[in-house]
């Protein structure tokens, strides 16, 4: 899939049905400007959904797009608002999927380079070493090639200090974005729930939320069921339980979601410029250090101001970062705080 066509796509559509222009001829207008043949083919497949009223997600299923933008189109069909959703998954494609994308690349990249050198020198490696790091390298890349093993890895992000923390922002957003737009229609509450938890794409976090379906399901209230799940913050379940008194409970997902997107807008120039780091490093130097160490004499002055740099650029990527992340994050970071969620570092 071509994500800059799909994102222009998805866009035009909106605007146009936002517009008034009824779906039949904004969607051949959209997709006239399409050229790659598997973005056409889901455009077409798209149109058939929609205009059969077949499930958007099993019908769309076999195609390589986010598990949040076929969940927010379904909440749309469902829910009759198409264009609201259309446009929150603009947001997502725009937004969080070139850092997603750029993520796994830098990721493969990196431990592509380091597998590298590790076959050069694995003979001078110690075994038990070279297994730990074996064992690592395939941890990190089996899910991306094994679904099943996807939850085991996306448990392990999950409870990492920045990542696990970033995780739990991204999967509340995608959570209280698809609930805005599918609350207040025609839905059950069970499956304004089971659509919006289907959004979620780390597959931990998404069997967390399953415990508030389970919970509505036995006729519970929204902050009720919110409150079993551990990462939804107190105060947030506060907030949910003053909507539900006061009738402005769409508006409480509103808030969250537009204030946890502006908390991850503030968080990807960090997470951009710690990725940077990771692969100058990991991709460029160390191999380097390792290759020139077999022709070069490990004291050399070459060698060393190499070995200088490898920590170097970590340093001065985090300054920039941390700077750049302050100077835009300082009243969601209170925000997220105040809602009684962990400091959002």
């Amino acid at each position: 899939m071509n994500w800059l066509e799909l994102c222009v796509f998805t866009e035009n559509l909106s605007k146009m049905l936002e517009n008034g222009i009824m779906f039949q001829k904004a969607m051949k207008v959209a997709r006239g400007s399409m050229i790659h043949r598997k973005n056409r083919k889901f455009a077409a497949k798209l149109n058939e959904a929609i205009i059969e009223g077949i499930d958007i997600q099993q019908h769309l299923s076999l195609c390589s797009v986010p598990v949040f933008y076929l969940a927010i189109l379904k909440c749309g069909q469902l829910t009759g608002r198409l264009p609201e959703a259309l446009k929150a998954a603009n947001y997502f494609l725009k937004q969080l999927m070139p850092l997603k994308l750029c993520l796994r690349r830098y990721i493969l990249f990196s431990i592509s380079a380091y597998l590298v050198s590790l076959l050069i020198t694995g003979i001078f490696l110690d075994k038990i070493r070279l297994l730990l790091l074996m064992l690592l390298t395939v941890f990190f890349l089996s899910p991306i090639y094994i679904r099943q093993l996807k939850y085991f890895r996306d448990f392990f992000f999950a409870k990492l200090p920045f990542i696990g923390t970033w995780s739990r922002q991204l999967s509340l957003m995608e959570f209280f974005l698809c609930l805005e737009i599918s609350y207040d229609s025609t839905l059950t509450v069970n499956e304004m729930l089971k659509y919006s938890i289907s959004a979620v794409d780390n597959k931990y976090l998404c069997k967390q939320l399953t415990k508030s379906l389970n919970a509505i399901g036995q006729g519970n209230s929204f902050a009720d069921s919110f409150a079993i799940v551990p990462f939804i913050p107190r105060g947030m379940i506060a907030a949910v339980n003053i909507g539900e008194i006061s009738g402005t409970l769409e508006n409480t997902f509103h808030s969250f979601s537009a204030e946890l997107k502006k908390l991850l807008e503030a968080k990807l120039e960090l997470v951009k410029a710690l990725a940077t780091a990771v692969v100058i490093n990991c991709g460029l130097l160390m191999p380097l250090v390792v290759i020139l160490s077999l022709f070069v004499p490990s004291n050399s002055m070459f060698v060393l101001a190499m070995g200088a740099m490898i920590g170097l650029v970590p340093l001065a990527c985090a300054r920039f970062a941390l700077t750049q992340y302050l100077m835009k994050s300082a009243d969601v970071n209170l925000w997220w705080n105040q809602m009684g969620g962990k400091i959002a570092a």
